[in-house]
């Protein structure tokens, strides 16, 4: 039988004494007890930290979602509240097209102010191209991921979201051709006669397709520089958009403000799905 090893033996520490805590942490008795209890409070204070982290970063991304779903459903009944509106209140014919025009003084002081302009209207038109250039990008990057991947999965899902979004814009768009809330100010084609301009087409485009895109580029761009560049521009280019349009002439104010209103009630829809898979810390 070997003798017991003392603290000088070199061996002392691949003797028996050797023990494993619940954690797997390897410690020693004897002159390592303190050494090994202290390393394994600091290893458990650490556990506790990042579990509360965790817990943290999911309650975060979880109020954030929540904030995008109520801001949704608010722009969507502030929308409908609007079209109730220009149904029964201070509704007028426009002796420009004799149409009927709801919130008549309203829109037309401010057509008053800024008139007819030709060319903000070819500005605005051209942005309009622009938002669906876009919007036919992330459909070619979906085809790309499907083709690549050979599945469905493949693709990402916000890009599926993002289908959804177009779908009922344009659903949107055809409907409110047909079911007509407002007339335009002036009459464009006398071919066509009086249009329906009740929301702004160019309004929703602008908003929901560049805001949408926004959000799901600061998702696949990991470059903050690039991030913040693609920001800018499409802030700015929403921005020229809705208030070109509005300088235009061919749309009332109302009808600005009811695309602003359907647009973000997509785009916070679109935030809030896209949200989901914020990664939390580990």
């Amino acid at each position: 039988m070997s003798a017991t090893p003392t603290i000088g033996d070199k061996k002392y520490v691949n003797f028996a004494y050797a023990q494993y805590d619940v954690r797997g942490i390897r410690y020693y008795n004897g002159l390592f007890g303190v050494y090994s209890s202290f390393r394994l409070i600091f290893y458990r204070f650490g556990d506790t930290i990042n579990v509360f982290l965790i817990q943290y970063s999911k309650e975060k991304y979880m109020k954030k979602k929540n904030l995008y779903a109520i801001a949704s459903a608010a722009f969507g009944a502030a929308f409908l509240l609007l079209i109730c509106l220009l149904k029964t209140v201070d509704v007028k014919v426009n002796p420009e097209t004799g149409t009927k025009i709801g919130l008549y003084s309203l829109n037309k002081s401010v057509f008053d102010v800024f008139g007819v302009n030709k060319v903000w209207k070819t500005v605005t038109g051209i942005l309009g191209y622009l938002a669906i250039l876009e919007a036919v990008g992330f459909a070619a990057y979906g085809v790309y991921l499907l083709v690549k991947g050979k599945s469905f999965k493949s693709v990402n899902a916000d890009i599926y979201a993002l289908a959804v979004v177009y779908v009922v814009l344009a659903v949107l768009y055809v409907f409110f051709e047909k079911v007509i809330i407002n007339y335009r100010p002036v009459i464009l084609d006398a071919a066509k006669g009086a249009e329906a301009s009740f929301p702004s087409s160019h309004t929703m485009l602008a908003i929901t397709i560049i805001l949408s895109g926004m959000t799901e580029f600061n998702k696949l761009i990991e470059n903050k520089t690039a991030k913040i560049v693609i920001n800018v521009i499409s802030v700015i280019v929403v921005l020229v958009s809705v208030i070109g349009r509005l300088i235009s002439g061919v749309h009332w104010f109302t009808d600005i403000l009811g695309g602003a209103l359907i647009s973000f009630c997509l785009v916070c829809a679109f935030a809030a799905f896209a949200n989901r898979e914020e990664k939390t810390v580990e």
